[in-house]
């Protein structure tokens, strides 16, 4: 379906990426690949035709690209379980209608 501007019409643009991602060391490392414009099919076709002037503007532009991203979270770190500690002893818990 076309796009209607008020200076231009664009033709319906069709493209497609695809990417994955994969969580690691429990959460902590996250590996992500994406590419873009799978198909090669990435254009911007323009035109207008008004008694000023006349526009056609086809554009192919080197839109594959391919993104790779690493992220690390520094927060992840859980401690070890330790010795339980008695409810009694505990004031980290608030606790209400005793």
């Amino acid at each position: 379906m076309p796009q209607y501007f008020p200076q231009f019409t664009t033709r319906t643009i069709h493209y497609g990426n695809v990417g994955v991602k994969q969580i690691l060391l429990k959460g902590a490392l996250t590996v992500s690949a994406l590419l873009t414009d799978v198909f090669n099919t990435r254009r911007w076709d323009v035109h207008s035709d008004n008694p000023v002037f006349t526009l056609l503007n086809n554009s192919k532009n080197r839109s594959r690209m391919f993104w790779l991203g690493i992220t690390w979270n520094f927060h992840s770190f859980k401690p070890a379980k330790g010795p339980q500690k008695n409810q009694e002893e505990d004031r980290s818990i608030l606790r209400l209608g005793d």
